[in-house]
């Protein structure tokens, strides 16, 4: 992870001489609305100050730097807000649900116990 990072923050620097600014998102999906918060509020303290030129993620905080990764610098606010809205539907869209039969149909009859069409 610390390599990853590095490398990231590396890149980075060669692409803007000047400063170099790199986020990390944990992983947990549970803290991923807590980390858009934070966005969000250092977007509304200045701009300038969280223009990421490198961003990197494990997990959930994968899915969250691919999605602030998608917006220009300077719209950290909007990818923030975005973010937010992601985890939130994920947190309300069922992946999976039960088979006709319940649980047996899935282990005797089906190849898992959930349906995931």
């Amino acid at each position: 992870m610390r390599f990853i990072t590095v490398l990231a923050a590396t890149a980075a620097s060669a692409y803007s001489a000047d400063i170099c600014r790199a986020v990390v998102f944990s992983s947990g999906d549970q803290t991923a609305s807590y980390q858009a918060g934070v966005l969000k509020a250092l977007a509304a303290s200045g701009a300038d100050r969280v223009a990421y030129n490198a961003m990197t993620g494990v997990s959930g905080g994968a899915v969250s730097a691919g999605i602030l990764s998608s917006f220009a610098e300077g719209q950290e606010s909007d990818a923030a807000d975005r973010i937010k809205q992601f985890w939130i539907d994920a947190a309300n869209s069922p992946l999976y649900k039960d088979w006709f039969g319940g649980v047996g149909e899935g282990l005797l009859l089906k190849g898992g116990l959930y349906n995931n069409k």
